[in-house]
């Protein structure tokens, strides 16, 4: 097997994973698809629908967002406001954190 097609493959794979983690899935599934189908697993991961529940999860992880504490929704990590319930959380989670640490 050449060096060159393996790089390929690998490569592919990269791309393909990549995909996937911007779309909330699993990057070692784009990988491996990637890898094992080539092109193929590009067009996989291209045509593949979005999930958000993983890209909220990815969003949270990364503090780009946060849950509400009265409403549970997820807001900008900046917010002061909750968009969903219009509750004032700028001192719901300093309150959170003084109870925890009790």
């Amino acid at each position: 097997m050449n060096v060159e097609v393996f790089i390929f493959w690998f490569i592919c794979g990269l791309i393909a994973g990549a995909i996937y983690r911007s779309k909330g899935r699993s990057e070692a599934t784009g990988c491996l698809a990637g890898f094992f189908l080539g092109p193929i697993g590009i067009l996989l991961a291209v045509l593949s629908s979005r999930n958000d529940k993983g890209i909220e999860k990815q969003a949270l992880k990364k503090g780009e967002i946060k849950l509400c504490p009265y409403c549970a929704e997820p807001i900008r990590a900046q917010a002061v406001v909750c968009k969903h319930c219009n509750s004032d959380i700028r001192g719901a989670f300093e309150e959170k954190r003084k109870v925890s640490m009790l």
